[in-house]
């Protein structure tokens, strides 16, 4: 029984909070920024360098090469 009502508490309050969320803010981000992405959009980051045009090898002054992002 006691699982039951720690299942149901946890329902109410997620249910809430979410209703709070939606009613001022809003859950999902505009269309524009899911198009571009919202990491890029809200972050300026990529989370998915998937063609390599966000990356470059930089050498370190040790001599070897190491990946570094370029800032967006």
């Amino acid at each position: 029984m006691a699982v039951l009502a720690v299942v149901a508490y946890c329902f109410v309050v997620t249910w809430l909070l979410a209703q709070a969320i939606g009613g001022t803010m809003g859950m999902r981000p505009d269309a524009e920024a899911e198009g571009t992405g919202v990491g890029l959009a809200v972050h300026g980051e990529a989370a998915f360098d998937l063609d390599g045009s966000r990356h470059r090898l930089a050498p370190t002054p040790a001599g070897r090469n190491r990946e570094v992002v370029r800032s967006a």
